[in-house]
């Protein structure tokens, strides 16, 4: 349980919710095998979709009997009214769908953005650093490189704290100086802000409190790079030709990765709009739920009408589970993005880089700065 302080308010006792496990499972399928995508189960919204058309069949079925078999014509309606609304519900349906898909795509440019820019930069300040090979600028260069991937570690955290509910202040590649810069919420926030709020305000509080870690640690990296200016063993040493372009190419893809983030952070903190959401559930859910009363009229038999219901219900609010599903693409749900691998991957490339710049020597205390907390190592290094 974690005590918070706040002026004139006492002690408030906070219990934060225990980070979710990272058991993130990517969804794969084999586009060439019909069965197999039909079947399958994992990342399908059948679970979730199933229940609404037995429930929607089931009723269709009760109905028919009431109507054919019992004599109860007058719960039947004209079909009129919903050949109006059909062309209504597919376009807000099918509209809300489209636009949480280019949401969606948007995300991925803005995550692809973030990972390109730190291998980027590692890249050309390798190349444009390469020829000084002293041991104070492969300490630079480390140093530079463990900012980046310490930074790119703490946005993931970040952009997941919703789903995953783990502290960008808490990740274990976090070193003490960086994770006090960090930890906003444990040292303004609790000084400044009153916490006798409920618990949803609790929460986007907090979450904006982990949207400013990564900007901290920009800056931190941005610093970090122009620390050679105020070492003489390095100043105009490791940019020597045209040092301001030679820098400013450098920071430039600090410049693009904030970008990036800016991006993905906006699309997180702006949600669907309500009223169009709303809308579009009133007009799809009456119009489903009521469509056995339009049908149950026809000459179509029971088997024909209830197969119909349920491959309509199937149809309408299978497309809004997808555009739940894909709204938030930066968590734990089947669909959503696989980032803390892409992340990795992207930290390898940097090892890589930095091994072919200044040797295994260099790489390896850089992969053990970044792996490494409170003097435990948390993985063994091998290189070939």
């Amino acid at each position: 349980m974690e005590k918070i302080s706040t002026p004139g308010k006492g002690n408030h006792e906070i219990i934060p919710e225990s980070p979710k496990k990272n058991t993130k499972k990517i969804v794969t399928f084999n586009d060439r095998d019909h069965l197999a995508i039909l079947t399958q189960m994992y990342g399908s919204v059948w679970p979730r979709v199933l229940p609404f058309c037995v429930i929607n069949a089931f009723n269709t079925g009760v109905l028919y009997h009431v109507v054919k078999i019992s004599r109860f014509s007058f719960i039947a309606i004209d079909p009129t009214g919903h050949k109006f609304m059909t062309a209504l519900v597919a376009f807000v349906v099918v509209t809300r769908t489209k636009i949480v898909y280019a949401r969606f795509m948007e995300a991925r440019k803005a995550l692809e953005l973030m990972i390109r820019s730190c291998t980027e930069l590692i890249q050309i300040m390798c190349v444009i650093t390469q020829p000084d090979q002293s041991p104070e600028a492969k300490k630079w260069r480390r140093d530079v490189a463990k900012r980046v991937i310490v930074l790119l570690r703490v946005t993931i955290a970040a952009l997941e704290y919703d789903s995953s509910r783990e502290n960008p202040w808490d990740v274990i590649e976090l070193d003490d100086d960086d994770r006090i810069d960090c930890n906003y919420f444990n040292v303004s926030m609790g000084s400044s802000r009153s916490l006798d709020t409920n618990a949803s305000c609790l929460r986007t509080e907090l979450t904006n409190e982990c949207f400013r870690s990564p900007i901290t640690l920009i800056y931190r990296l941005r610093e970090t790079f122009m620390s050679q200016r105020q070492n003489e063993a390095l100043h105009k040493r490791l940019f020597f030709r045209h040092p301001c372009n030679e820098e400013f190419r450098c920071l430039e893809h600090s410049s693009d990765y904030l970008k990036g983030y800016h991006m993905a952070v906006d699309l997180i903190t702006t949600p669907f709009p309500f009223p169009l959401v709303q809308m579009a559930r009133t007009f799809m859910f009456l119009w489903v739920f009521t469509l056995p009363l339009a049908l149950i009229g026809s000459d179509y038999g029971v088997a024909g009408i209830v197969s119909l219901i349920f491959i309509l219900t199937y149809g309408f609010l299978g497309l809004e589970y997808v555009s739940m599903e894909l709204d938030d693409p930066f968590g734990d749900d089947p669909n959503d993005f696989n980032d803390m691998e892409m992340a990795k991957m992207a930290f390898e490339d940097i090892y890589i880089t930095m091994l072919r710049t200044d040797g295994i020597h260099y790489t390896k205390e850089l992969r053990q700065m970044v792996e490494r907390r409170n003097g435990q190592q948390l993985s063994t290094i091998s290189y070939v």
